[in-house]
């Protein structure tokens, strides 16, 4: 069935909110929101999770983990499940990771206008992963890290022209030799 909180903003991992979990598993599966906040102070260890086909949609911005030093907040799109947001994501500084792709056989889809990586310890972890960039935009950016676990497929929609800004490294943290990629 569908959750549908797309009337205001939900919050996730509000202030001191720790250990919370969200999980949208099965096809058929919806979290269908306006926008997800972050708040700064935000909490620890947070996990929201997309697996076996579940869909996150949203219609204005995605943010997870604040701008503090909040660690361990993560997004999981698993198993063939797909976000697709209308506007960013943004993902916060300190060791909170989107994890787009679990390196089975089914493919797992981000389609979004942008990715911001707020600090050096945020990731993006793509493993059997397809990220589309669906306005013409920086498709990732940040001080954060682009991590190419397993397969990884990146392209743009019809018309529209995306680049990469963000450092992409392998599954051993060795740096790519381009780090602007226009796509």
């Amino acid at each position: 069935g569908t959750f549908d909180t797309s009337t205001g903003i939900t919050y996730f991992g509000y202030y001191t909110a720790n250990n919370s979990t969200v999980l949208i598993d099965g096809n058929g599966s919806t979290w269908k929101l306006a926008a997800l906040q972050g708040s700064t102070p935000a909490g620890t260890n947070n996990t929201i999770t997309a697996s076996n086909f579940g869909k996150i949609t949203g219609s204005s911005t995605f943010s997870l983990g604040g701008t503090g030093t909040t660690p361990g907040n993560t997004l999981n799109i698993f198993s063939g499940s797909q976000i697709s947001v209308s506007g960013s994501v943004t993902l916060g500084n300190t060791g909170n990771a989107f994890n787009l792709g679990d390196g089975g056989s089914t493919l797992s889809t981000a389609l979004v206008n942008a990715i911001t990586l707020t600090g050096t310890n945020a990731l993006l972890n793509i493993n059997n992963g397809r990220l589309i960039e669906n306005s013409t935009n920086t498709l990732v950016s940040g001080t954060g890290l682009i991590r190419l676990v397993g397969p990884a497929y990146l392209s743009s929609a019809s018309g529209v022209t995306a680049t990469i800004t963000s450092t992409i490294v392998d599954r051993k943290s060795t740096r790519l030799k381009s780090s602007h990629i226009p796509l």
